[in-house]
């Protein structure tokens, strides 16, 4: 039992911090303390694995189901977020590289390859 309880804790707690809008800085914070909770939860979860439930426990684990469907959305959305961030300053870093090749000479410039037959 104490070890549902746990997991309640756990999900919960997970719940919580992704409920937090996190931007910059703290979204990698974030990511960290979901990735802490997450394999404690996989922990328990093994440990939990191979045991009898009863009534009461089964509703427990059924609602503890049903957050984590909720807190597997909420883990795509972060994850949606940061691989836009990684396009986006890529496509800034490429830019800037642009911009900065307008200004540096090219060896090839002003030359004129005609061959005469």
């Amino acid at each position: 039992m104490s070890d549902i309880n746990n997991l309640i804790e756990l999900t919960d707690k997970l719940a919580m911090i992704l409920n937090e809008e996190a931007k910059g800085e703290q979204r990698s914070i974030v990511t960290e303390e979901v990735t802490k909770i997450l394999e404690l939860r996989e922990k328990l979860l093994l440990r939990m694995q191979g045991t009898l439930f009863s009534d009461n426990e089964k509703d427990k684990l059924r609602r503890i189901n049903e957050k984590n469907e909720a807190i597997t959305e909420k883990i795509i959305r972060l994850k949606d977020s940061i691989q836009n961030d990684i396009v986006n300053a890529k496509k800034g870093k490429n830019a800037f590289k642009g911009y900065h090749q307008l200004y540096n000479p090219s060896g090839q410039d002003g030359y004129y390859f005609d061959k005469k037959k």
